[in-house]
């Protein structure tokens, strides 16, 4: 006789399943379940935002303006997680809400959990061809070459492969997909691979950069010569602070020659 799984089966299933890409068979076989009630499990989930059944009923504690409040939320942050949602909405409103609540809210108004769609910005054909020219008129080798570049990220930011939206609309994000501020990392590679890397709390301004980029330059490990010398040549890309005119006159006043990438 079948017995009913434990919740910390389920939970453990859905972990595989959203979090580690298992497959519904490859997880019955782990379990010793079938695809059916595997799929039953994820119906439930995606409909209540947890892994049990739920006695339904209306609740009348939600308006319709707390549900556009939501679809309002999700349409300028479609990967927000159900509970910075839940903490959103309870610090915007002053009302107890649960993730399930959430969840079943969202549905109400026509969203669905959907994997993401990531799309490639698009590169301006004349900034490619700038880039080329202002290659083919240096000394280029590999040993002069240093790529660097910032990126801000949390923990969670990272692993973001699903959001919602209104069903039969997709999801596209272009660009970076998440840049909170939380931690910072500038890495400067060359070609033996990584060279130095920074980092700090929040974002890179100007003066972080300055230094961190002085500090390279000047310092036994980074073994920077003036150009045409050992990793003269900098790549970066468009980011606006990257092409302040201070920066590019700092580069360029030490013998380094900048070169931006196509934007």
């Amino acid at each position: 006789m079948r017995q009913q799984a434990h919740p910390n089966t389920i939970i453990h299933y859905l972990y595989g399943f959203y979090c580690l890409g298992y497959s519904r068979v490859e997880l019955s076989i782990i379990y010793n379940k079938a695809v059916r009630t595997i799929g039953n499990w994820i119906n439930t989930y995606e409909e209540t935002g947890t892994f049990q059944h739920t006695p339904s009923g209306h609740d009348n504690t939600f308006t319709a303006a707390h549900r556009q409040w939501l679809c309002n939320l999700y349409s300028k942050h479609p990967l927000a997680y159900l509970d910075e949602a839940q903490d959103a909405f309870q610090s915007a409103h002053q009302i107890s809400i649960s993730k399930s609540t959430v969840w079943r809210l969202l549905h109400e108004c026509g969203l669905t959990r959907k994997v993401l769609e990531r799309r490639a910005m698009h590169i301006k054909e004349a900034d490619v061809f700038r880039f080329v020219e202002e290659l083919s008129l240096i000394n280029r080798c590999h040993a002069n070459l240093v790529f660097l570049d910032e990126v801000s990220f949390d923990n969670r930011g990272m692993i973001r492969k699903r959001g919602y939206s209104l069903k039969g609309l997709t999801i596209a994000i272009r660009g970076d997909f998440q840049r909170k501020p939380r931690v910072s990392v500038l890495t400067f590679i060359g070609v033996t691979g990584v060279i130095d890397s920074n980092d700090t709390v929040g974002s890179f301004d100007r003066v972080e950069f300055v230094k961190c980029c002085s500090d390279f330059a000047y310092s036994t490990r980074g073994n920077v010569h003036q150009y045409p010398g050992s990793n003269s040549v900098w790549i970066l890309d468009g980011a606006s602070i990257h092409r302040h005119p201070e920066i590019v006159h700092f580069l360029r006043s030490i013998g380094i020659v900048p070169i931006f990438l196509p934007v």
